[in-house]
């Protein structure tokens, strides 16, 4: 009998996506950002309205936010991870959420 073994290879951030949501369970890019001890920077844009109309506005985000996504978009199509969304109580979209596939946990 021969048995064959599959050895995945994942990044180092993958790997540690995959240990964070391991360790605790489902989360938000975000709380995935605080984890990696990754520092907030604010940055300005303006909204233009149908009016032509500008609103300045403020926005804060993660540093390397775009990174942890396009990672976890790899993680869901090997099925690894999997996102769905959580109603957070307020107006807008709702939050979404990131947990590893009922196999990995």
């Amino acid at each position: 009998m021969i048995i064959i073994q599959i050895l995945e290879e994942f990044t180092p951030i993958q790997q540690q996506l995959i240990d964070v949501l391991k360790k605790n369970g489902e989360m938000s890019r975000n709380e995935i950002c605080e984890k990696f001890g990754y520092k907030t920077h604010t940055y300005n844009y303006i909204v233009l309205s149908p009016s032509r109309k500008q609103y300045p506005q403020k926005l804060e985000q993660y540093h390397k936010r775009t990174t942890i996504y396009d990672n976890l978009v790899k993680l869901e199509k090997k099925g690894i991870v999997e996102r769905f969304r959580r109603n957070n109580g307020k107006v807008g979209a709702s939050v979404k959420m990131w947990k590893l596939t009922a196999e990995r946990r």
